[in-house]
């Protein structure tokens, strides 16, 4: 299921047309709310809090509750997905949640999943999806691209690249990110 996800992702990215920095930040969140929402199935395997940049918490599972892991990842995906665009079209949106309804039908009928699980599974991918995206609000991804970069000259300095010959144009996409 969580190669479903990726191909989705890839999907989308694709239907946005965004260049390759908001894509390969599309892919990373992505991979993240995989992880995330099935690690606690995964028995022996550890959360990456403390182990990436910032993330420092991440809501727990209630430890009284059933879940189905892969309905949470389906949750958890499907919003960090949509939510880590820019603006995402109505299209890409479109496509996003109908594959979400899918396979999230698909599990509760393969899996026979019960209207407790279910909701617990899927309250569980939201507070999941809300961390992360909180998170990923900190990578300064928004505000990047209004700092000033004045593109290295090759006149004094032969080793920099120039932009293609322009050395006072700025032609590096979010140089500092």
């Amino acid at each position: 299921y969580a190669q479903e996800w990726m191909q989705t992702a890839y999907k989308a990215v694709r239907n946005q047309r965004v260049f390759a920095l908001e894509a390969s930040r599309v892919y990373a969140y992505t991979a993240v709310s995989l992880y995330e929402s099935m690690v606690h199935g995964m028995p022996g395997n550890r959360s990456l809090v403390g182990q990436l940049e910032g993330l420092n918490s991440l809501p727990e599972p209630d430890r009284s509750k059933v879940y189905n892991w892969a309905l949470v990842m389906n949750t958890c995906a499907s919003e960090i997905l949509e939510k880590t665009f820019t603006a995402p079209s109505i299209s890409t949106q479109n496509l996003i949640w109908s594959f979400a309804l899918s396979q999230k039908e698909e599990l509760v009928r393969t899996y026979n999943i019960g209207r407790d699980i279910e909701s617990a599974s899927v309250d569980y991918g939201r507070k999941l999806a809300a961390a992360i995206y909180t998170w990923a609000q900190d990578d300064r991804s928004l505000t990047i691209g209004s700092l000033p970069f004045v593109m290295p000259g090759t006149g004094d300095n032969p080793q920099y690249y120039d932009g293609n010959g322009a050395a006072s144009g700025n032609f590096f996409m979010m140089p500092f990110w």
